[in-house]
């Protein structure tokens, strides 16, 4: 899965929780402060795809990918410190949206975020019988 791809289905799934939890709660006093430069889907995406990128320590992934390689993707990135503020507050949504997704993987018989999916490739033959039906046979 791109980091595109990864970032669509994020904030699909983000848009989606934030409107059924607005509909769950009580109306009330909107947040203060001001808001962070970093949208939480795009720290949920990236705080996935670390997990995906094969890095050992997530400030080595930060400062020396994220912010070099990425920089065009995320143009309002934050220091390594906000960004991990940040991450500590999308952490009950992330761990949502990995239990969701490992669900649906496991119901549907779906593995959306192996970056190294397992292809097994089967060669089958069909043949005639004497009676002119099919069968497949596996080599």
């Amino acid at each position: 899965m791109s980091l595109l791809e990864l970032f669509i289905e994020v904030d699909d799934f983000y848009q989606e929780f934030e409107s059924w939890v607005a509909r769950q709660q009580l109306p009330g006093k909107a947040k203060r402060g001001p808001k962070p430069s970093l949208s939480v889907s795009e720290v949920m995406t990236l705080a996935i795809h670390f997990h995906q990128a094969g890095y050992r320590d997530f400030k080595h992934y930060y400062q020396n990918h994220v912010c070099k390689y990425l920089a065009a993707e995320f143009p309002s990135l934050v220091s390594y410190g906000r960004f991990v503020e940040l991450t500590r507050a999308s952490a009950p949504k992330i761990a949502i949206f990995r239990k969701l997704n490992s669900l649906i993987e496991r119901f549907f018989d779906v593995d959306k975020f192996n970056p190294f999916p397992l292809r097994i490739e089967t060669k089958v033959s069909v043949s005639s019988d004497l009676f002119g039906e099919a069968k497949a046979s596996g080599h």
